[in-house]
């Protein structure tokens, strides 16, 4: 919002002072920034995303593995997807950790329209307990 703000000032000195070429640079600067929010909050509509798991209860030394589903639903392509499968704190403070990760729950992915994309990763189960996995968190944003 600074950015914003700050560009419509400069377009306002600009205005007041004659300078047509940074005028019609800011003019440019503040175009490309609403349609860069609007395209943000276009694509981050029709995202959907599931998790599924092959077994809810493990053994000690038996592996968890842990598959989630990104959709775009939408024909707009989307740049940038940070996306992150939680795991409680518990699981993973203690040394050795409850919960050892294989794989890669945090992934940076880009996507085009109408496509979708599969992430993998496994738990070793290594002490007793109950582990949440999850909420997923998933960040986007503009170009």
């Amino acid at each position: 919002m600074q950015w914003v703000i700050g560009a419509v000032l400069v377009l306002l000195v600009a205005m007041l002072l004659g300078f047509s070429l940074l005028a019609y640079a800011m003019y440019a600067l503040l175009g490309v920034m609403v349609i860069s929010r609007l395209l943000a909050d276009r694509w981050s509509l029709h995202l959907s995303a599931r998790r599924e798991v092959n077994r809810e209860k493990a053994n000690i030394g038996q592996t968890v593995a842990v598959v989630v589903t990104l959709k775009n639903k939408h024909w707009l392509p989307i740049p940038w997807l940070l996306v992150e499968d939680l795991l409680s704190k518990r699981a993973l403070i203690h040394r050795p950790p409850s919960l050892e990760v294989v794989g890669r729950r945090l992934q940076l992915v880009s996507f085009r329209g109408e496509a979708r994309k599969t992430l993998t990763y496994q738990l070793k189960c290594i002490r007793r307990g109950y582990f949440q996995i999850g909420p997923m968190i998933v960040e986007t944003g503009d170009v």
